[in-house]
């Protein structure tokens, strides 16, 4: 069993950090937390196809709210 994360920013001109400090807050390592600088308009994100790839059965997804899903 795993812990990952997902970060999302809308665009390039935000700050991800707040989302970060959140995941490392939980002891998430730095390499299963997966962040896109992109739109939530579709699921066509390098990280998050990546992080899906990653995912198994038992693995936990922490977020640091669930609309940076979509």
């Amino acid at each position: 069993m795993s812990y990952h994360a997902y970060c999302r920013i809308s665009d390039s001109s935000q700050c991800e950090d707040r989302q970060i400090i959140e995941m490392q807050k939980l002891n998430i390592p730095n390499e299963h937390i997966y962040i896109d600088k992109i739109s939530g308009v579709n699921f066509n994100r390098p990280e998050y196809i990546r992080l899906m790839e990653k995912l198994k059965n038992g693995d936990t997804l922490f977020l640091s709210s669930l609309d940076r899903l979509w």
